[in-house]
Order: structure tokens, then C-alpha cells, then sequence
């Protein structure tokens, strides 16, 4: 039986800016990517770190060496330019999965 499991968490991250012209997505520092074993337009939910809200979007590969954590699009109207935030993505597995957190 296949159940869902956390795959991957980034603890506490700030944004580093919003971009309500671009498509909604998050976009996030490729190396940080590799860390967590993710990839481009793999899910991942967004939460602040003081529980003002949560939303569900897709990654976008950014700059290696940045640390950028950027939204982008409709994500922009629910969180802010510099607020804290945990990073969250799931998989679907039959055995239970080793959870990388950064």
C-alpha cells in the first residue's frame, strides 16, 4: 500500500523577494534544489514560520550560489519580502523514505 510521506523540508527560509509579474511558482537557489532531492515543477507547499498562512506551488531552478527563495505570481499575495518560511514536499512510496531537512 502506498502512502504519502514528507520527502524533503528547508526549516526556515526567507524570502528573498516577490514577483507578482511572474508565473506562480517558487523559485529556489539550484543548489539547494540538489540538496533536497528535488526537481523543476515538483510540488512543494509554503508555510510561515508564524502560521500566517500556507499554499501549495511548484519549484522553479534558480541561480546556483544565490540562496534565493523567490515567489512568484499569485503565490506574492500570501506571503512577504523577508518573512521566514518552511518548504515542505511530499511523495507518494510504498516503504517509508528518509526525510532530508536543510
Amino acid at each position: 500500500m502506498q502512502s504519502i510521506y514528507l520527502k524533503a523540508k528547508v526549516q526556515q527560509i526567507p524570502i528573498s523577494d516577490c514577483k507578482v509579474e511572474c508565473d506562480g511558482s517558487l523559485t529556489l537557489d539550484e543548489d539547494i534544489m540538489d540538496r533536497l532531492g528535488v526537481v523543476e515543477h515538483e510540488q512543494v507547499f509554503v508555510n510561515s514560520k508564524y502560521g500566517k498562512g500556507r499554499i501549495m506551488t511548484y519549484f522553479l531552478a534558480g541561480k546556483r550560489g544565490t540562496e534565493i527563495c523567490e515567489l512568484n505570481g499569485g503565490a506574492t499575495q500570501h506571503f512577504h519580502k523577508g518573512e521566514i518560511v518552511h518548504l515542505l514536499v511530499f511523495a507518494l512510496s510504498d516503504v517509508p523514505i528518509k526525510t532530508i531537512v536543510l
